[in-house]
């Protein structure tokens, strides 16, 4: 597996985690003095999702386009 297969998995293992918790949202809530925030949790998801996309873009070939000026 190349590293670029590697970090397609792990973006659709995040779109599926994604998409498992947007599908029935629970509430934040706090028992016993134990926190759990939901919302940061889903919030992480997208940060590594975009963490992610951004390491997808740079192992794919990409093309500089660019002009010359004559003087």
């Amino acid at each position: 597996m190349t590293t670029l297969e590697d970090l397609l998995e792990i973006k659709a293992n995040l779109v599926l985690a994604i998409k498992t918790a947007t599908a029935s949202p629970k509430p934040n809530y706090s028992i016993d003095g134990q926190s759990v925030s939901w919302s940061t949790y889903l919030d992480s998801l997208w940060a590594k999702l975009n963490n992610v996309n951004a390491m997808i873009a740079a192992e794919q070939p990409f093309e500089i386009v660019s002009r010359g000026v004559a003087e």
